[in-house]
């Protein structure tokens, strides 16, 4: 069994956490006092524990809706930057009260508005009770779940439980990981890409070889203005798609990881050159 502790205003040694046994924490984003800073994030790293990140501004947020979401989304996503998150790992979002055996309407349109407010930064993940969890998961709203021992008659779900129990004289409460993946910073830091693996330098001398194709074929578009204007164009207008994704997917690898979105439209515009 995996497991992390979570905390707000207590502050555990990362050595003592680290000597009982924990792999990681899970540490809120914003508010005065119990906020992640920058060295904290470095010491608990240096003790060779692992983060996961929460946004929970008052516990009844959710309640606000869309708008209130959109909020949110904004804020945690902000804070995570600010402290060099690696993209795309989870903000988990707190749904902190009793919903009565239900994942009411409101709570889904407030984590639509926390995933829209995010802007595809972060992956969207909510903490609550089964029923949210198990709600947000089913409906695709949320990537990931952290349900809590409160509000889930004995029920787990998700990626993470808050089995209820405390250690460090009630500080920190406990959480038992139900899945691998859960989001985490250093799972998000491992998917990243260096630009001086030999893999990294293989995508780049690939895309490299189609921009030397692409100015190719412009030579030969020029070229044959005259007799083929229809369909010499119409490779000019693929080519010119195909050199900005390819422009795109090329900035990202250099930077660290590969945009998925860039990717496929990279992808996309070649087959669409090719069928011409």
């Amino acid at each position: 069994m995996t497991l992390w502790v979570d905390y707000s205003f207590a502050r555990p040694s990362p050595a003592a956490i680290k000597a009982a046994g924990y792999v990681g924490v899970c540490r809120y984003l914003t508010g005065k006092g119990k906020a992640l800073t920058a060295t904290e994030r470095d010491l608990l790293f240096a003790a060779g524990l692992d983060i996961l990140l929460n946004f929970e501004q008052n516990a009844t947020n959710a309640q606000g809706g869309y708008a209130q979401g959109v909020k949110d989304g904004k804020a945690a996503a902000d804070a995570a930057d600010a402290l060099q998150a690696p993209g795309g790992i989870a903000i988990y979002f707190s749904v902190d009260y009793d919903t009565v055996g239900k994942f009411p309407a409101v709570v889904a349109s407030y984590l639509q508005g926390c995933k829209t407010g995010m802007s595809g930064r972060y992956a969207l993940g909510v903490y609550g009770s089964y029923y949210v969890v198990t709600g947000a998961l089913a409906a695709g709203i949320a990537q990931y779940g952290w349900t809590t021992a409160a509000w889930s008659y004995g029920h787990k779900a998700g990626h993470i439980f808050q089995t209820g129990d405390q250690v460090f004289s009630h500080g920190a409460d406990v959480d038992e990981l139900l899945q691998a993946d859960i989001g985490s910073w250093k799972q998000g830091a491992d998917m990243a890409l260096d630009p001086k693996d030999p893999v990294v330098i293989g995508i780049l001398d690939k895309l490299n070889a189609v921009g030397a194709l692409e100015q190719t074929l412009a030579q030969i578009q020029i070229w044959g203005d005259a007799t083929h204007p229809d369909s010499i164009h119409s490779i000019g207008q693929g080519l010119n798609a195909l050199r900005a994704q390819v422009d795109t997917l090329a900035a990202s690898v250099k930077t660290g990881g590969i945009d998925p979105v860039a990717l496929a439209q990279a992808i996309a515009a070649h087959i669409q050159l090719a069928a011409k």
